[in-house]
């Protein structure tokens, strides 16, 4: 997610290529979900309640080396989401 404070949230994600990003200062927010498509190039972020879907293109994609880049092209083409794995 974007290094604004007002957006922090807490990443996990799995081998499987699904996730979940939590808003860190109010859990009562309902989180993303991420789902990484078969390919490992779309990643789509949806957040059901809110009727929000979201997808990116993936530049990196890696379980093993903890992390992945999404490439946001809405946002100025910043790249973010270095997730940590769920232990």
């Amino acid at each position: 997610m974007p290094s604004d404070p007002n957006y922090s949230f807490i990443d996990e994600y799995k081998k499987d290529g699904t996730g979940t990003s939590t808003y860190l200062y109010d859990s009562s927010v309902e989180p993303f979900t991420w789902v990484l498509s078969k390919d490992q190039k779309i990643m789509t972020q949806t957040r059901e309640s809110e009727g929000e879907t979201y997808t990116f293109d993936v530049e990196f994609y890696s379980f093993e080396r903890d992390k992945f880049i999404i490439k946001d092209n809405e946002f100025n083409n910043v790249s973010y989401g270095v997730f940590e794995r769920v232990k």
